[in-house]
C-alpha cells in the first residue's frame, strides 16, 4: 500500500467515526513510518496502531467494522491496520510512550473521526538501536538513521546529544560504540553531524558546536599534572619503604592475662 491509498482509507474510517459522534486517537509507529512520516519508502505493508486510551467495546466494534469496509472498498490487504505495535512497547513504559507521544504531537493524519500521532521518536530510535544490539532480523541502521533524521528536523537542525538520547527512557541501554557507528551512518548520508558527545575526548572527534568551561580545562590541567607525577621513577617508590616495621604483637598468654586482668583481689577475663 502506498501513501495515498492509506489516506483514502483513513479519511473513510474518519468519517464513518463522525456520523457516529465519536473521534478515535491513534499512534502509529513501526514499519508505517518510513512511508507515512520519513517518506523514505514508497509503500508499507500496514499501519502499527496503539490506542492512546483504551476504547469502549462500542467504540471499537465501530471502528472494526468501519476498517473492514475500507478494506475491501479500497483493495487492502487484510492487515492493513494491525496492533502489533502494542507487543513492541514494555508495559511499564507504556504511560510514559504514550505521554511522550502526546508530547511531541507529530500528528500523521488528523480529521473529523480519527487523529493519528507518530509515536515518540526518542522511543522508536532507542528500540531499533537496542533490537541491532540484540541481532534482531527486522531492524537495521537505515532505520534509525531516518529515525535520527527526523528527530534533527523537529530540534531544527540541532544533533542529538547522548546525554539526551540516554536520559529518555534510561531502561534502555544504549552503549556509546552504537552511537558512534549511528552518527558514522548519518554522516555519510547527510554530512552533517547527527549525534554530539560520544567518547569526544578518546576518540578525537571534531568539537564543532562543543565548548569547554574553564573548570573543565583546569581540571584537565591538574589530571594531566597527577598522571606525569604517579608516571615518575621517584614516585613509583611506595612509601612504607621509609618507615620502620612495628613492633610484632606478643602472644604471650601470662601477658595477656595481665592486660586484662582485673583489679587487685579481684578475678580477670580469664
Amino acid at each position: 500500500m502506498d501513501a495515498a491509498q492509506i489516506f483514502r482509507a483513513l479519511e473513510y474510517v474518519s468519517r464513518d467515526l463522525r456520523r457516529k459522534r465519536l473521534h478515535v486517537h491513534l499512534i502509529v509507529g513501526g514499519s508505517s513510518l518510513p512511508c507515512l512520516v520519513h517518506k523514505t519508502k514508497p509503500t508499507c505493508s500496514g499501519l502499527n496502531l496503539v490506542f492512546v486510551t483504551p476504547p469502549s467495546p462500542k467504540t471499537l466494534t465501530i471502528l472494526t467494522r468501519s476498517v473492514g469496509r475500507a478494506q475491501k472498498l479500497f483493495n487492502l490487504s487484510q492487515t492493513w491496520v494491525n496492533t502489533t505495535l502494542e507487543a513492541s512497547i514494555p508495559a511499564e513504559l507504556r504511560d510514559d510512550v504514550i505521554y511522550r507521544t502526546l508530547l511531541q504531537n507529530d500528528i500523521v493524519f488528523s480529521s473529523e473521526g480519527l487523529t493519528l500521532l507518530a509515536l515518540d521518536h526518542c522511543f522508536a530510535l532507542k528500540s531499533t538501536l537496542d533490537r541491532l544490539n540484540r541481532g534482531s532480523w527486522d531492524a537495521s541502521f537505515d532505520a534509525a538513521v531516518d529515525i535520527l533524521r527526523r528527530l534533527v528536523y523537529i530540534s531544527r537542525g540541532r544533533p542529538m546529544t547522548r546525554g539526551y538520547i540516554q536520559q529518555c527512557y534510561r531502561s534502555i541501554e544504549i552503549p556509546d560504540n552504537t552511537l558512534l557507528r549511528l552518527n558514522a551512518e548519518y554522516e555519510a548520508m547527510y554530512n552533517q553531524r547527527g549525534v554530539v558527545g560520544v567518547n569526544d575526548e578518546y576518540i578525537g572527534w571534531r568539537r564543532d558546536g562543543l565548548t569547554w568551561s574553564a573548570e573543565l580545562e583546569e581540571y584537565g590541567r591538574e589530571l594531566s599534572f597527577s598522571l606525569s607525577r604517579s608516571s615518575s621513577p621517584a614516585s613509583q617508590r611506595s612509601n612504607w619503604e621509609d618507615k620502620p616495621l612495628p613492633d610484632p604483637p606478643r602472644g604471650d598468654r601470662d601477658t595477656i592475662r595481665e592486660i586484662f586482668a582485673g583489679p587487685a583481689g579481684g578475678g580477670g577475663f580469664f
